[in-house]
């Protein structure tokens, strides 16, 4: 008899869903469940308190449906409260990306890096950190708008050139938010080296990670409004998607 078990999959909005996304086209057998956590989105913009809290909340949630591996799939919940998660849920597989996401650079030739990010994400200094730990130099900056601009579905353009002006020197460009893949065309417009995310490194994870033993449905939840999540992603990036209502205390 196979078993149910699943992934989870945690993020404060839309962003999860690119990492979702990606990993449903590369293993569509394993069960994967995002939570999206709209109600509370942006995390970008919260202090850290706020951002713990709602963390906690949502591992509460993923505990409740027996689901013991979770990918953090936000940079700012993993920079702010991927500890405190760890701590709280210790028989939990709890799993950070900001880590995985620098590790890729080892496999690029040397060169100028910049990080671009939530504010919440930029002044953890949590990249600053892992790029320590690595002995590469970046320069960060933080897109304080985007997040906002992309889950209310509004034009970005002129934003979004303006603001990468300032690291167009840049021979990478680690995109340090998973709302940022969504609109990866656009980035590839305004950028024109390598542009790095968080989707490889999940990937892997996952690859390498007992997968095959997550046959689970794969779904996707909101804390928010089940039918604007679905038109949002449709606008986004075309996908029909069936999206549950989460609900927490």
């Amino acid at each position: 008899m196979k078993n149910k078990k699943q992934i989870g999959l945690f993020d404060s909005g839309l962003g999860g869903y690119s990492i979702y996304r990606d990993l449903r086209q590369n293993f569509p057998e394993t069960g994967f469940v995002l939570l999206a956590d709209q109600k509370n989105a942006p995390y970008g913009n919260k202090t850290n308190q706020e951002i713990i809290d709602t963390s906690l909340s949502a591992f509460k949630w993923f505990e409740s449906r027996d689901i013991d591996t979770v990918i953090i799939a936000c940079n700012t919940a993993t920079a702010i409260a991927l500890e405190a998660c760890r701590e709280a849920f210790p028989h939990m597989n709890i799993v950070g990306i900001i880590d995985m996401t620098v590790d890729q650079l080892k496999e690029y030739p040397k060169g100028e890096i910049a990080v671009v990010s939530t504010m919440a994400t930029y002044l953890s200094h949590a990249y600053h950190d892992s790029m320590d730990r690595y002995g590469f130099r970046y320069t960060a900056k933080p897109l304080k708008k985007l997040v906002d601009y992309i889950e209310n579905l509004e034009p970005y353009d002129e934003y979004l050139h303006d603001e990468l002006e300032e690291v167009k020197f840049a021979d990478y460009l680690i995109l340090g938010c998973t709302h940022f893949p969504l609109v990866y065309d656009d980035f590839k417009k305004n950028y024109d080296h390598q542009i790095l995310d968080s989707r490889k490194p999940i990937r892997d994870y996952v690859a390498s990670h007992n997968h095959l033993e997550c046959t689970g449905e794969s779904e996707v939840y909101t804390t928010g409004d089940p039918e604007l999540m679905e038109i949002q992603i449709k606008s986004l990036v075309g996908d029909d998607v069936k999206v549950g209502k989460a609900q927490w205390k």
